[in-house]
């Protein structure tokens, strides 16, 4: 599970018409440039920012806008005046993201689906997670978005699903999660324990009498099975309401060692 970064409170610096401006995180929008300085610590000293298409061309010196782009001096780390750097001939490039500022209100999670079940999913389907560290509790989820290319992986092809679910105080970045999907849904079906269907010459059938002399299960019955989530089974056909079923489980098991002689 990841979790969106965040920049830590600097300075941030904007030339305009009137010289340059000291301001703030809530000045930047989309599309700006933003230029970061650290010092020899790793500590952020301040920020400069080029508006984007709506907030202006690149920075100015006394109002008039520098050939190639280049700024003739910077904020001294001090914020105390403009120091004065060498000009250095500039050469176009191609648009790179160096920061991206987002709310830390959600947290996504990525997944990877098969080849087999990629079509089923689309953007918006509903979804629960799970996380290994809070247990008893599942979270509302969406799909944000889903790969339009996938990456081979054993034979198959493998595509990347991103789950997007608001953020709680306990969830933590790197966080194990599990995800459930709703590929279709059924109302007023009639279902039974997965654990319950067994496989016999190929056909899938349930138990229907059950002798306690002998402890043993009689008439099996073939069924047709619809969806599952995993622990129940929808049945088609084969079984009706009100039916009687009995299947074996066990609550423990218990292992017994013979002492080495």
């Amino acid at each position: 599970m990841t979790q969106p970064a965040s920049l830590p409170g600097a300075t941030v610096y904007t030339c305009g018409e009137n010289g340059w401006a000291a301001g703030d995180l809530s000045q930047v929008t989309a599309g700006d440039i933003l230029v970061l300085s650290y010092d020899a610590g790793g500590n952020l000293v301040w920020i400069i920012r080029s508006p984007g298409a709506s907030g202006g061309g690149m920075p100015t010196e006394g109002g008039q806008e520098m050939p190639g782009g280049a700024a003739s001096g910077t904020p001294s780390p001090s914020g105390g005046g403009v120091q004065q750097i060498e000009k250095i001939p500039t050469e176009p490039l191609e648009e790179t993201t160096a920061c991206a500022l987002v709310p830390v209100e959600t947290v996504t999670v990525t997944v990877s689906i098969d080849e087999l079940d990629v079509r089923r999913i689309r953007e918006g389907m509903t979804a629960q997670v799970t996380l290994d560290a809070i247990p008893g509790q599942s979270f509302p989820a969406a799909v944000a978005e889903v790969a339009a290319e996938g990456e081979s992986d054993g034979g198959s092809t493998k595509y990347e699903a991103v789950i997007a679910m608001d953020r709680t105080e306990k969830m933590l970045a790197g966080m194990t999660a599990s995800v459930a999907l709703a590929l279709e849904q059924r109302e007023d079906c009639l279902t039974v324990p997965a654990e319950a269907l067994q496989e016999t010459d190929g056909a899938t059938v349930l138990y229907t009498t059950y002798d306690a002399e002998t402890d043993t299960l009689g008439s099996p019955v073939e069924v047709e099975t619809g969806l599952s989530d995993g622990s129940a089974v929808e049945i088609l056909s084969g079984l009706s309401q009100g039916d009687s079923f009995y299947y074996r489980y066990a609550d423990t098991i218990v292992y017994s060692f013979l002492p080495n002689i």
